[in-house]
């Protein structure tokens, strides 16, 4: 008797399951979480890394009679991990990927109608929600290694949040992690039951070394590899550095030393290696290998061979910087979460060890967990997702972690110029044929507009997004790197015909056309337009410096159109990465519902007076400027409001008399003199806020700061004041004291609240009052002067002056001015101006 082929791929499938390593620690509470689950709760998992949340758990549910008829989907952080994750599930049951398990991942997919458990990546849950709000054909989905925080992860929950709750009750989520914030999680399902295993299955011995921080640290990481290659003679080793940059150093440091490079196999891991590739970390080899890898290999993948992991304590990742427009790739220390992660990798399979570059004592600078992208990350492609599930604002949903605001004002303010979004934030027909595509924001904007110009510029628009897509190389010139993917045959045509077909294009051209590529470029990155600044130096329409490399050909070009450009970790201006030389006209040409013309009247310092110009803008760019024949009045009047605004009341011609006028004013408000409460105030802020009320009726004909400086401020001000408030400012604060010989005297106010005159000691003979000003508030000080006009005393109250310290001071002045009449009864004396021998 013999079986077919698919009774006898499910006999061993029932086989395979009675031989799964039910011994991991996750098998114990697996009846606890279906149980929950069958009881319409969610779940929240902790259990520790090589527990078995990824590879065992799900199988142990799909196996339970209450998830007979229910499907499955498990999101995995990345796509490495989901189809490792779903072949080794696969192999568990004795199958092949694409029959109980598949797994669903960008550009590729294994499903069958058998299928009942899907390994995703997050993006891919977020097409099937928009897609079927209802997920319909799900009932559980797992989010496993949810303690990752990355931007489409937290997305996703968000969605399936609002899904169960407006749409499918029915619906449950199980969160899975060794590392998770327990209480983020609790706050969004808060009728969630938390369900924990103890014991790793295989115990990871730490090895610290502390890390010199006056020293480079990638050579410390590699003396540190090289101490765990000596003292470990077992297995693989799991190297993690930031990127590729330390990736090759590392690979190339070691095939530098013969026995290093003899001894072991040396082999890259990191996100952009082709899938080729990072499958060979999975396949037997002869020798012991040392995987260098970047965090791709922190979570859910099991290497079976690797027992050591040699950790340098450092990840990097893209920051948006709005200001700039631009990401910058920053290189930061892990959090104790990722190094937990990390140090499981050597314990998947047996007991390993974990080599750290840090000392327990700098492990507490760690920060306790990883910080969401949400946080940091440009959030355009999360706006259009949202707008499309008919989101416009952030709190109409529940988040782990809210949004960056200002990331979020940034990405709406984008959609916009995209054209994919109307003010409101709703998203319009356009935006919603870019969500359709599956691509950047900028990149399927570039594509819907290729597609409304024919077969032959869309064609052309999908090299170029394939292109964009790729890592950066050395060539700038985009043209250049452009034509020889038009009529090649390689990875870069390939994917760009697949995402032809997704937009709708009918028959691919025999060789795409760039002409009308220009104009096409140009209102798709619309922002991006460039002037030159000075040689490699320019600034965009959105107002950020770009820089070309110091010998790049392309700066001879004044005009340039920035496809990529990416902020370095040490330098203010971003680095172009690809561009385009362009003609100016083109500009006008296509993006005249950008440009803006206005006529500009404003200061120039460098000539004294008003200029005018008609400019023309995009964005925060000069496109042209000419001068402006003739300024309407209430222009120039206004430009120069605008100036005093700026600079400040010094520029305009302060008398004595002026700025006198101004503090009595003050003071008389200050000193609360009857009537002043109502006054104007004429505090200096109060005054450059008001220039227009009392500056601007005076400025027609008035061009430049000569003329500016001709103008009486005292009149001006008097006049703002009010005729009734000036006459009796000038009783109760006058502006001079009559002496006792009938002189008039100035009254000096200060900024201090004070006020004083400056009169000949002689002259104040037999002068025995006190003198009050402002309603009694304020007593004028007497700054009694010798001959020579040297000030000998200060005192508000002559009569106890006379009485008193005027005898030091008398002897003084009979020395120095024995001329002059010192008598002895001052009080008593006749004011006199006159020395002795003309009395």
């Amino acid at each position: 008797m013999t079986f077919g082929l698919p009774i006898l791929r499910l006999v061993i499938g029932f086989a395979s399951f009675f031989i799964m390593n039910t011994d991991l620690p996750v098998a114990q509470i697996a009846d606890q979480i279906g149980q929950a689950i069958s009881a319409d709760c969610d779940v929240i998992v902790t259990a520790p890394t090589g527990s078995g949340k990824s590879t065992l758990l799900p199988l142990l549910l799909i196996q339970r009679t209450e998830f007979k008829d229910k499907k499955i989907i498990m999101l995995e952080p990345r796509r490495l991990a989901a189809t490792s994750v779903a072949q080794y599930m696969a192999e568990q049951l004795g199958e092949s990927v694409g029959d109980t398990i598949g797994y669903h991942i960008r550009q590729q997919k294994k499903q069958s109608a058998a299928t009942r458990l899907m390994v995703v990546t997050e993006g891919i849950l977020t097409r099937l929600l928009q897609h079927d709000p209802e997920l319909s054909d799900y009932n559980l989905i797992i989010f496993d290694e949810c303690h990752e925080r990355n931007l489409n992860a937290d997305l996703a929950f968000a969605l399936c949040l609002d899904a169960q709750q407006g749409l499918r009750e029915d619906l449950r989520l199980l969160m899975m992690s060794a590392t998770l914030d327990v209480e983020a999680f609790q706050r969004c399902l808060p009728k969630a039951e938390l369900i924990g295993c103890d014991g790793r299955q295989f115990p990871v011995h730490l090895h610290h070394r502390k890390r010199d921080s006056h020293q480079p640290w990638l050579p410390q990481c590699f003396e540190l590899l090289k101490q765990a290659l000596s003292e470990q003679s077992d297995g693989d080793v799991l190297v993690f550095v930031p990127g590729l940059r330390e990736i090759r150093q590392i690979i190339d440091w070691a095939e530098q030393q013969s026995e290093l490079g003899q001894r072991f196999d040396w082999l890259p891991l990191y996100g952009d290696l082709s899938h080729t590739e990072q499958q060979r970390i999975f396949l037997p080899g002869q020798r012991r290998r040392v995987i260098v890898a970047t965090n791709i290999a922190e979570t859910s993948i099991t290497l079976p061979r690797v027992r050591t992991v040699v950790d340098s304590g450092f990840e990097r990742s893209m920051r948006f910087v709005s200001s700039a427009n631009a990401g910058r790739l920053e290189t930061r220390q892990i959090s104790r979460a990722s190094a937990q992660q990390r140090a499981g990798r050597a314990g998947r399979v047996t007991e390993g060890h974990c080599y750290r570059l840090w000392s327990e004592q700098q492990q507490q600078s760690f920060e306790p967990a990883i910080v969401p992208e949400v946080s940091y990350t440009e959030l355009t492609q999360l706006a259009l997702e949202l707008a499309q599930w008919g989101v416009t604002e952030l709190d109409q949903l529940t988040w782990l972690t809210m949004p960056n605001s200002g990331l979020w004002q940034h990405a709406q303010q984008q959609l916009q110029w995209l054209g994919a979004v109307d003010r409101q934030g709703s998203i319009n027909n356009h935006g919603r044929a870019m969500l359709q595509l599956g691509l950047a924001p900028r990149l399927a904007h570039l594509l819907v507009l290729g597609a409304e110009q024919g077969d032959e510029l869309l064609a052309t628009a999908c090299c170029c997004a394939a292109l964009l897509e790729q890592r950066a190389t050395r060539t700038v010139e985009f043209l250049s790197r452009l034509e020889p993917t038009l009529t090649a045959s390689g990875a870069v045509t390939k994917q760009a015909r697949l995402w032809f077909k997704r937009a709708g294009g009918r028959q691919w051209p025999a060789k795409p056309s760039t002409d009308g590529l220009e104009g096409l470029l140009l209102r798709a990155f619309p922002d991006r337009v460039a002037k030159q600044r000075h040689n490699n130096s320019y600034s965009t329409s959105d107002g950020i410096g770009v820089q070309l490399a110091a010998d790049d050909p392309l700066q001879r070009a004044k005009w340039l159109l920035i496809l990529q450009h990416q902020l370095s970790e040490y330098h203010a201006d971003s680095w172009i990465r690809a561009a385009i030389a362009i003609d100016p006209q083109s500009i006008q040409q296509q993006l005249g519902e950008f440009i803006k013309q206005q006529d500009v009247v404003d200061w120039d310092d460098s000539k004294g007076r008003v200029i005018g110009r008609s400019e023309q803008k995009l964005g925060r760019l000069m496109l042209t400027s000419k001068p402006l024949r003739d300024i309407a009045s209430d222009q120039l009047g206004a430009a120069l409001c605008q100036w005093v605004r700026r600079k400040g009341l010094s520029v305009l011609n302060w008398s004595n008399a002026a700025n006198n006028f101004k503090q009595r004013v003050i003071l008389a408000k200050q000193w609360q003199v009857s009537g002043a409460d109502c006054w104007t105030d004429f505090t200096e802020a109060a005054l450059l806020n008001t220039v227009e009320q009392w500056l601007l009726p005076y400025l027609p004909g008035i061009r430049s700061h000569k003329e500016l400086q001709q103008l009486d401020l005292l009149q001006l001000l008097r006049a703002y004041l009010g005729y009734e408030p000036s006459q009796q400012l000038d009783r109760t604060l006058p502006t001079s004291f009559t002496t006792p010989l009938g002189r008039q005297v100035a009254i000096v106010y200060d900024d201090n609240g004070g006020a004083k005159v400056a009169v000949p000691m002689q002259e104040m003979y037999g002068f025995n009052e006190q003198v009050l000003l402002a309603d009694g508030h304020c007593p004028l000080a007497f700054e009694l002067l010798s001959p020579a006009k040297r000030p000998v005393q200060l005192t508000q109250d002559l009569p106890q002056f006379w009485q008193g310290s005027y005898r030091e001071v008398q002897k003084e002045m009979k020395g120095r001015y024995p001329k002059h009449l010192w008598p002895d009864d001052p009080a008593n004396t006749e004011p006199t101006r006159k020395t002795k021998r003309h009395l």
